[in-house]
Formats: C-alpha cells, structure tokens, sequence
C-alpha cells in the first residue's frame, strides 16, 4: 500500500491510497444506476432528489434534530441556523430548485413551531440520492463477476 498527496491548486485535499482490493466496488452515489450496465448487469437505482433550506431568522430555536413526522420534514440545529429537509422527487437528474416544493416545506413546519417566521422565502439546495425501487440498500456481487 502507498499514499501520495492529492494536490489542487495550492493545497493538499486528502491522500489517495493505492492498494489492490479483493473486490472492487461501486459507491458512485444516484449515478450507480447505470455504471453496471456497462458490466452488462444494471440495476435499478435510480436518483432522488431531496429538498431543504436553511432559515438564519433565529426566530425559532432547537437543541436536537427534531422530525415532523406527519409532514416528513427534518429540522436540524446547525451552529447558527436550521436546517430543514424534506420531500423527495424520483427519476431526475436535474438540480434545479422547484419553489413550490420548499413552499410546502414551509408551510408543513408553522404549526408544528410556534414563532417560525410567516414571511419566509427560503433559498432552496437540492441533493441527489441513489433510491432503488424498495428502497433497500444495494449490496452483493454483481451476477457472474467475482471482483465486483
């Protein structure tokens, strides 16, 4: 095994090591979908896309991660702000942010905290995920490969 620096720019950002594993493995994220098609076996993962916003009011604050569970929207304190996560879109590639989706994001967290601000238009981020059909994780070789 050998490690070497990964240089960008002026600084070093990690190490990369060099070894020779037993089995190789695909962890690419929503695109892992079709890198095995490539090997003949696809599978069927496909992205989703997730919603979230950040509110930096202060108005409403938290000590834990709270999940509303009726409107399935996740709230975690961050250092100075919440972060508030949730709906999911299927079959897109696309990062564009959909306003009507973190509307309902929005509208799903008033009644459950009191003092969260009426007025917000919050700035979306999406983030892709790899999501198979039952949504189970994906894991075991691949038909007829030995190293994969």
């Amino acid at each position: 095994m050998t490690d070497s620096a990964v240089i960008v720019g002026a600084g070093v950002i990690g190490l990369a090591t060099a070894c020779r594993p037993a089995r190789d493995g695909l962890a690419a994220g929503a695109h892992t979908g079709p890198l095995p098609r490539l090997a003949g076996h696809p599978l069927p993962v496909r992205p989703g896309k997730g919603y979230g916003f950040d509110d930096t009011s202060g108005s409403v604050t938290l000590r834990h991660s709270v999940c509303l569970g009726e409107a399935k929207v996740a709230v975690t304190p961050l250092s100075d702000r919440l972060r508030f996560a949730g709906t999911m879109e299927f079959g897109s590639f696309d990062g564009a942010v959909d306003p009507h989706r973190l509307r309902g994001i929005v509208r799903s967290a008033r009644p459950c905290l009191p003092g969260f601000p009426s007025a917000v238009q919050p700035h979306g981020m999406t983030g892709l995920r790899p999501m198979p059909p039952d949504g189970l994780p994906v894991v075991g070789p691949l038909p007829a490969r030995t190293t994969c």
